[in-house]
Parts: structure tokens; sequence; C-alpha cells
């Protein structure tokens, strides 16, 4: 009987075990590679950038790097913007993903400073900065500006007051061209005053350089009407100093009027004085840089009874 059961037992056994060894074989399943590791962001120059305010900022960039999906950096998401004109502290974010989702950030930060001294386009010292001294940069000429009404800007008033003495020296033959340099404009209104109350006792008020003079905008008394060296700086940079104006709120309208795109008209503190400013034609007192639809002179301008725009403008 023991030998019966042994040679029935022993070949289901064997039979048995290599069945199991064999199938467990074929059921165990390859490993699944997880990629769980982000690509790396390499920025391209200091992570701190430092920039003087009003100049040009170029960013370096970065480069990205994966080491299942390689070179990603055409892919690098950039975020961020500096605002060269403003002080402060800007960060730029770089993003990039590789094909399994994995993220990677990396920040740089610029710094817009100045050294305390105002550029122009800034607000400061009454009004709106036009030129600053190139010799020494703590110095410059503001123009005014109204924050506080929708009226046109300053109105308009004729060069020369409304004298009775129609051939009073100067004031009627106009022959004082006087001072021509930057900064000259207060010697000049000072004098057309001067020469006015010379003329009728100071009885008349309602002129260009009188208004100007007697400006009190932004806390300050010493305006004056702008010659044509200084009409030409406002010339040059009125665009830059017009969108100041226009994201400061300040009397938006006033400015576009004041300043009118087709035909640019303030008066000067020059007496008879012929000249030209970037091509376009300033005559006599009229600080107008525009041409006639035709390209000729518009003879009207000659007039100093004419009602043009008042700017007054200050040193600091």
């Amino acid at each position: 009987m023991k030998k019966i059961t042994l040679l029935l037992t022993t070949p289901l056994f064997l039979f048995s075990l290599f069945f199991s060894c064999s199938s467990s074989e074929g059921d165990v399943p390859e490993p699944i590679q997880v990629d769980n590791i982000p690509p790396v962001i390499t920025l391209i120059g200091e992570t701190t950038i430092e920039i003087f305010r009003n100049t040009n900022f170029t960013d370096p960039g970065a480069t990205a790097y994966d080491e299942n999906d390689g070179d990603l950096s055409s892919s690098i998401e950039t975020t961020g913007n500096v605002l060269v004109n403003t002080n402060g502290e800007y960060i730029i974010t770089y993003t990039v993903n590789d094909a399994a989702g994995n993220t990677a950030h990396v920040e740089r930060i610029v710094i817009v400073y100045d050294d305390g001294n105002p550029l122009v386009g800034d607000i400061a010292n009454g009004g709106v900065i036009f030129w600053v001294n190139p010799q020494d940069d703590t110095h410059g000429l503001v123009a005014a500006i109204s924050c506080e009404s929708s009226d046109p800007f300053f109105g308009r008033l004729p060069w020369r007051p409304n004298l009775t003495l129609a051939d009073c020296q100067y004031f009627g033959p106009y022959q004082l061209i006087g001072n021509t340099e930057i900064g000259g404009g207060l010697e000049n209104t000072n004098r057309i005053i001067a020469l006015n109350n010379e003329c009728d006792g100071g009885v008349n008020t309602n002129y260009a350089a009188y208004f100007a003079r007697n400006y009190v905008g932004g806390g300050y008394n010493d305006w004056y009407l702008p010659n044509i060296a200084e009409v030409e700086l406002i010339h040059d940079n009125f665009l830059q100093i017009r969108q100041t104006v226009y994201s400061e709120n300040c009397n938006q309208n006033g400015w576009s009027i004041a300043f009118a795109i087709d035909q640019r008209q303030i008066w000067s503190s020059n007496g008879a004085l012929e000249t030209q400013i970037g091509g376009q034609v300033l005559s006599h007192a009229t600080a107008g840089y525009s041409y006639s639809s035709f390209g000729v002179f518009q003879d009207w301008i000659h007039n100093k009874q004419d009602e043009k725009y008042v700017l007054p403008i200050r040193a600091y």
C-alpha cells in the first residue's frame, strides 16, 4: 500500500510544482518608470540686475534642460514687466514644463533706481520737467500743468496788452528781440512787464508775460514766459512730457487743446525774431511751430494782438 501511494502522489506533486513555477514567472509585470523630476532653468546673467531710471533694459533670458526631454529653452514662458521710468523692484518669472507635466520656476529681480534728481517727464518742482541741465543734473526747467480744472489749459491771451498808445516804443514796432539763451526767459518777461508799466503805468494786465510772471501754480511764484530757446526744448520733449501729464490725469483735455496736434502755438518772450525749430517756422513772439496745410507760413501769427496760449515755466 505504501508503494502505491507513493507512486500516485509523486507525479501529481511534481506536476503541480512545475506548473506553479512556470505560471508565476510569466505574470510578473514590467516596472513603470515615473518621471517626477522637473527641468532645470538657468538664468543668463545675474539673478539681480540694477539699472538707472530712464535707461533701456533688455532681459538676458534663461535656458532650460530636462534629463528626459533635453533642451527646453524655447518653451520658457516669461512674465513680469519692468517700468524703466519708475523707481522700484520688479520680478521677472521664468516658467517651463516638461512632457511629464513637471514645472520649474526661476525668478530674476530688476531694481530701477536714480540719484534723487528729477528726469525729463517727471512731475516735480511744481510742474513737468522738460529739460535737465546736462552739465549739472540737479538743475533744469519745469513747464506748468493744471491738475485742478477741466477748463482749457490756462486760456488764451495776447502777447501785448491792449494799449491806447499805438506808437509806444517796443509795444508798437516790437523792436526788442530779448535774451535767446536757455534761462533767459525770466529776463525777457521782467523787461516786458517793466516796459508795459512805462507805457501805460501798468494799467493793462491781460497779456502773456504778466500772466506767466504772476502765475503761482504748484506752490511757486517764480514762473515766467519762456523764450525761443526754452520753447525749443519744450518742442523737443513734447511727446514725452505730454504722456506724463496724461498718465497723471492732469487736465488732459487742456493739454490737448493748448498744444494742438496741428498747431502747437504758445507765446514766447522774444520780440522781433524769426527762426526755425526742427524745420518749422517760429516768428516774432509766437512760438507756434506749424505750417498751413500747404506748407505756407501763415502771416497772421505775426499779430501780437492774437490770442495764443500761455505756458508759464520756471527754473529749479
